[in-house]
């Protein structure tokens, strides 16, 4: 995207002040992994740039007189007709006049990394305006338009220096041992977020931060009950939570969290009851109460399906909402379900590709964020034809992009699903029933992949009814 560099609200002294610091010899190392030529409004300014960092790679020094010599012939005659001006001069002017150096060259490569990007955005606007005015556009289409264009600028922008992502091999040993040191503290070895179920987090350290996670499983498995019980269990334990519930919406997925709080309490109530209105008062002053203690959790629901770029300004959104109520930080995302997310039309049709776009996507945010991201999935219709009916990862739709970007792959499995639809006779019916009855309540937690930890299963206890996920051999968290 071209920007006129004689456009309104062009600052050339900011590129100016950065090439004369870069001139004087300070900070090119720093500010390389901030801007890029390219980023330069002004295309003489994006010659001498280059030319900065060819001297520099040439001879290991980028002053005056040796990047005058590596300016190209046409930006001599282009600036001599602009300025009236030789390389020469035009460029001891800079150096002279700057005013940023040692530390504040890094400010001074991100003004102008964010001026390229403020003029960027706004010609994308403009353009999107001048489009929108034919009768025929179709407004999703432009949203969409508008929407991947500002995504990549501001991709720039959050990669000037937003996140650290150098460390030494000593910095980073000092965060690990620091980690270590802090679960070792608190005497059940969480370095992460807590599932909210003893077992899983004794074998997985937690939800960990940085982390895609994703949960597969076949419809009715569990994966929504397990989203809930554990986003309240982690919002419970202080950490702020974000739900993006593409499938099911907010009020439907409250009720369920209502009817997991109440399964410990004195009054058991049904989601189904809550979605129903089917209650008796006892029931209804139990909800109630469940409702005031969920406005004291730090969850954010967002119900909107859409696209990646979608997601990433959700995430910054919820941030700030959880900033401006004073909550604990957003520290873990869910997102119900992957076959919601929306791709770009980059690759549109093929569904491999479309997958992959979304889950290193995802796998970037949670990086960039500091966040734990669990996606649920639905699995292939491909296993119910096997006699064992629990899952393995080539069940996983498009599964090769998925296994790649995933830290942590779990299953779902409830074996009480399958039998409670098979229909015998005799014998095979009594076998059927003593089966059922030994594993109405039973989940398995499948854990098939796990970059830092043990390939296993888990035996959970849960209750359909009530949305409820507890450990295996007792029903509280």
């Amino acid at each position: 995207m071209s920007v006129d560099p004689n456009g309104e609200g062009f600052i050339p002294e900011l590129e100016q002040s950065l090439l004369g610091a870069l001139l004087l010899g300070q900070g090119l190392a720093r500010v390389r992994p901030i801007v890029r030529a390219e980023h330069f409004v002004e295309p003489i300014h994006q010659d001498i740039f280059g030319a900065i960092c060819d001297a520099h790679e040439r001879s290991g020094s980028h002053g005056v007189p040796l990047v005058a010599k590596l300016i190209p012939e046409r930006v001599h005659m282009a600036l001599k007709l602009r300025t009236d001006m030789n390389v020469l001069g035009y460029l001891s002017r800079m150096a002279a006049d700057t005013v940023h150096g040692g530390s504040l060259i890094e400010k001074a490569a991100k003004a102008v990394v964010e001026q390229w990007a403020r003029l960027n955005v706004a010609v994308h606007c403009e353009q999107i305006a001048i489009a929108a005015r034919d009768p025929a556009a179709d407004p999703s289409i432009l949203g969409r338009q508008i929407g991947s264009a500002v995504e990549g600028v501001l991709s720039d922008v959050r990669g000037s220096g937003v996140r650290r992502s150098r460390f030494s091999i000593g910095q980073a040993a000092e965060a690990a041992i620091a980690s270590a040191r802090a679960a070792k503290e608190q005497g059940h070895g969480l370095t992460g977020l807590s599932w909210g179920l003893t077992d899983v987090n004794r074998l997985t350290g937690g939800m960990q931060r940085k982390d895609l996670i994703l949960v597969g499983a076949r419809p009715s498995m569990g994966k929504t009950s397990l989203l809930i019980s554990s986003a309240l269990a982690t919002a419970r334990a202080g950490h702020g939570i974000g739900i993006l519930s593409m499938e099911m919406d907010a009020e439907k997925l409250t009720a369920r969290a209502l009817s997991d709080l109440s399964f410990n309490g004195h009054v058991q109530v049904p989601y189904a009851s809550i979605i129903r209105g089917q209650l008796d008062d006892g029931q209804f002053a139990a909800v109630e109460e469940m409702g005031r203690r969920l406005d004291q959790l730090p969850i954010a629901i967002d119900e909107a399906s859409g696209t990646t770029f979608d997601i990433r300004v959700k995430i910054e959104t919820m941030m700030e909402q959880f900033e401006r109520a004073g909550w604990p930080r957003l520290e873990c995302l869910m997102v119900d379900h992957l076959g919601f997310v929306q791709p770009s039309a980059h690759y549109r049709g093929n569904r491999n590709n479309e997958v992959g776009e979304i889950t290193r996507a995802l796998k970037g945010y949670a990086k960039e964020y500091g966040l734990a991201i669990v996606l649920l999935s639905q699995l292939s219709r491909q296993l119910t034809q096997r006699d064992d009916k629990r899952p393995q990862l080539s069940d996983l739709r498009d599964s090769g992009n998925i296994e790649q970007d995933a830290d942590v792959v779990v299953f779902l499995h409830r074996e009480a699903y399958y039998l409670d639809r098979e229909r015998a006779t005799g014998d095979r019916e009594t076998e059927r029933v003593e089966k059922l009855a030994a594993c109405q309540h039973q989940l398995e937690f499948i854990i098939a992949k796990q970059r830092n930890g043990p390939v296993t299963t888990v035996d959970l206890f849960c209750d359909m009814a009530f949305s409820a996920v507890r450990n295996g051999d007792r029903r509280s968290l």
